[in-house]
Order: C-alpha cells, then structure tokens, then sequence
C-alpha cells in the first residue's frame, strides 16, 4: 500500500514538472492563453483552452434585494441601469458561477489551478498564469437609480471596486479584501449598517452611514466622508501603531489612556462606531448638510 502509494506521488510530481516545462516553452513563445493540460491511460493531453474573451449576462432580472460576490481578481462595477441585471466578461466562462433567483443575486469567481483527480487520469490546470486567462475578468451589476437593497456583501482579494449609482440605499453593506480597492462615492449613497474589513487595501465611503459601522484594518488605508454629525455617534477605537483621525484630529491627542483603547464620545449617542487598526489610517470626516 504505501509502495503504491509512493508511486503515485512520484507520478504526480513528475507529471507536474512535464506541466511547468511545457508552461515555460509556452512562455518563451509569446503564449497568451490560458493553460491546462491532462495524463490519463492514454498519455499526456495539451487542452486547447480559448482566450477570446466571453460575455456571461442577464439584463432583464426581476428586482434584487441581496447581492453576494465573492471575487479573487476580477474588477468589480455597480452602474445605472434601466433594470437589475449583471454582465460578465471572461476569457474563461466557467470560472465563475452565478445565481439569480428570489430577488437574490450571487456571484462567484473560482481559481483553478494545481491539482486536481478525475476519472482515470491528473488533471492539473494553470488558467491563469499569463495573458487574457488572468487579466480580462470584470463583473458589472446593473441597478435602477435610487433603489433599496437589503444586504450587499463584497469579498475580493485583489480587484477593483466601484460604485457609480446614484441614491443607493443599503441596509446591510459588507466589504471584505485582501488587498483590493473599493470606491463608494456615489451621490445620495446610503448605508445603515457599514462593515468594512481589508488587510492592506485602500476604501474609500462617501454618503450617509446609519447606526454601526464597523472598520477593521491590517495595513491598509480608509477615508470616510461622512454626512452627520459626530456627537451622534460613540467610537471605539483599538489600534497597535496605526493612526486613526477625526475631523483632521489624530485621536491620541484626545485620549488619556496610552495604551491604544479608547472610548470617545457620548454614551447616549444612537450610533456606534468601532475601528480595530494595527499599522494602518483611518480617516473620518464628518459633514452636518
């Protein structure tokens, strides 16, 4: 059992080596698609993956009430649209999955690549590692102008977003990333409860934020603009050597206690905000309109 085993394992490291040799002549030859390649009883197999790019969309989606993507690479846009409805464009279709139904939109995009057991054979897949295959991946949802979404969760690792639809009203928006980039400026953006998570990337909120919001950051860097006041919200602040700032005020000349914890403002005060910092900026700003 264990010889057997052994054997395997060899095979499949010296299939592999046989993959990224191949990968490295297609290299050096100028290739730009995405590649894969197959061993199975009949012998080794070099798939002709396309890299002509592909459009996945719906335009005519009955009204949504819940947004869920769950992005690796791929920009990310929310635009004016005379209906719901979303766009995909791909040079390999079936790395994302997609689910309309209920008023529910779901998005997500697949990495696959490494090793994977099919059947009689290894098939090991490298999609990405050059050309089209990684580069041309852009999801684009449609949204009337002033409509009213019940949740809208975002998590990327390292793409791009951005919201450009005017009066967007968001009762649950949740944005998550490694380090992506997101652009929430729209005029008229509403959130009421805002959670905005991301280890080294850069966020940037415009609009009204309702009773909760939640920053928690690594490295990275977040600027809010906020309509309202200040008084009208209790800050919790926890941070190791990041710097967090109020109204162009650095919180630390505020504070009595050194140690990186501290609780600003009025205890009655409706709203919350909680800001978890290491080595990165915050950036609040507050506007009474």
């Amino acid at each position: 059992m264990k010889h057997g085993l052994k054997v395997l394992w060899i095979g499949i490291a010296v299939v592999f080596a046989v993959g990224l040799v191949i990968s490295g002549i297609a290299l050096a030859a100028g290739a730009q698609r995405p590649f894969s390649f197959s061993i199975d009883q009949r012998g080794l197999h070099i798939n002709d993956d396309t890299a002509t790019p592909v459009e996945l969309s719906e335009h005519n989606l009955a009204e949504l009430h819940d947004i869920r993507l769950a992005l690796t690479s791929a920009d990310l846009r929310f635009v004016v649209g005379d209906n719901y409805g979303y766009e995909i464009q791909t040079a390999i279709p079936d790395r994302f999955a997609v689910s309309a139904h209920d008023g529910k939109l779901d998005i997500t995009e697949h990495i696959r690549w490494g090793l994977g057991f099919g059947g009689w054979g290894l098939d090991f897949q490298f999609p990405h590692l050059f050309g089209d295959g990684w580069d041309n991946q852009s999801v684009t949802v449609y949204l009337p102008r002033g409509c009213v979404l019940d949740t809208l969760h975002i998590q990327v690792v390292s793409g791009t977003t951005e919201i450009v639809v005017d009066d967007l009203a968001i009762s649950d928006f949740n944005y998550d990333a490694v380090s992506g980039s997101l652009q929430a400026r729209s005029p008229g953006l509403k959130a009421n409860a805002l959670n905005l998570k991301t280890i080294s990337g850069d966020v940037q909120y415009r609009g009204l934020a309702g009773s909760a919001i939640n920053i928690d950051m690594v490295s990275g860097h977040a600027s809010l603009e906020l309509d309202g006041s200040a008084d009208n919200y209790q800050f919790s602040v926890d941070k190791v050597s990041g710097e967090v700032l109020i109204n162009g005020h650095t919180v630390d000349d505020d504070a009595d206690i050194p140690i990186g914890r501290w609780r600003l403002g009025d205890e009655a005060a409706t709203g919350r905000i909680s800001i978890h910092l290491i080595s990165g900026q915050v950036d609040m700003r507050f506007a009474e309109r």
